[in-house]
């Protein structure tokens, strides 16, 4: 059953904020991967395939919309495709806080199965394990894999990696996006945030929220447990993408920034649709300087299905 609650707000996910952040200016991430698609409920891969979101799809977009109908977001931002696309004006036709139009982003799309696309899981599989495993390049596809190994972290994966650009497409677009997000957020919104008259008093700080029990997915914090104080004016976007590729985009982010994930959260499994996920920016100079997730993947506002 999709929940139609729209009195918890996506603050209910926030776990721990971290403090000392005089010199930096936070950014608030929202990110919501597409509703579902008959492509979905049939087993099918999508990756770019243009296919809208099916009646189910649309219920659940609708239910995160109500869910986030509270926040005040300053920038919007979709894949151009048109499930995402319908996702977002979900989101925007139940906001209550007089939200921006949405910019559509190629940079923003799922990630390219090439010749699967339209073709059921097994067949992918059953061609990985002939062809060397999950990280070999799908014919007409993108592959993320290979652009982030263990052994490195991502500021380094450019470097060393530069020649698989089949391999790092994904890896490519998505940084291309953040970097041209950044400039626009600190250019029309940090330079007048009121993020520079909090001090760290102000902040929980991470051994305090430490000491209280680890909590799951199903346990989620509300806003005014711990974080920043509610009267912050940080600013808000929204980012609808689609679920591979915001698996890569927070696996991406830990590697690069080298964050901790809240306890019970888990990055590498997969996004529900219009599972929400955020994190905060801290810029400095313009530039992205630390990252700290606050929860990945949440899908409390469809209720018990």
């Amino acid at each position: 059953m999709i929940s139609n609650d729209g009195n918890h707000g996506y603050f209910s996910y926030y776990d721990v904020w971290m403090h000392h952040i005089e010199d930096k200016a936070p950014i608030v991430f929202v990110c919501i991967a597409s509703g579902e698609t008959d492509y979905n409920a049939n087993g099918l891969f999508q990756g770019q395939s243009d296919i809208p979101l099916n009646s189910l799809g649309e219920k659940q977009a609708e239910a995160a919309g109500v869910y986030l109908k509270n926040i005040k977001f300053d920038r919007i931002y979709s894949s151009d495709l048109i499930r995402c696309i319908q996702t977002a004006d979900a989101v925007v036709k139940r906001n209550s806080c007089s939200p921006p139009g949405i910019i559509k982003d190629a940079r923003l799309r799922e990630k390219s199965f090439g010749i699967f696309e339209g073709k059921p899981f097994h067949e992918y599989h059953n061609w990985t394990d002939a062809n060397g495993g999950r990280n070999s390049t799908i014919p007409e596809g993108e592959t993320e894999e290979e652009g982030f190994p263990g052994d490195v972290v991502f500021t380094n994966c450019c470097n060393r990696y530069v020649n698989r650009l089949n391999s790092l497409q994904v890896i490519f677009r998505m940084e291309s996006f953040l970097d041209h997000l950044c400039q626009d957020m600190t250019e029309n919104f940090v330079k007048t945030s009121s993020f520079t008259t909090v001090t760290s008093d102000d902040i929980t700080t991470q051994d305090e929220a430490t000491t209280r029990e680890a909590r799951t997915d199903d346990e989620p914090l509300t806003f005014n447990e711990i974080g920043y104080p509610p009267e912050m004016e940080l600013p808000h976007v929204l980012l609808s993408s689609h679920g591979m590729f915001l698996r890569i985009l927070l696996q991406v982010l830990r590697k690069r920034y080298i964050c901790q994930i809240p306890k019970g959260m888990h990055i590498y499994r997969r996004c529900p649709n219009t599972g929400l996920s955020g994190f905060i920016f801290k810029l400095t100079d313009g530039k992205p300087s630390h990252v700290d997730y606050k929860f990945v993947f949440c899908d409390h506002h469809l209720g018990d299905d």
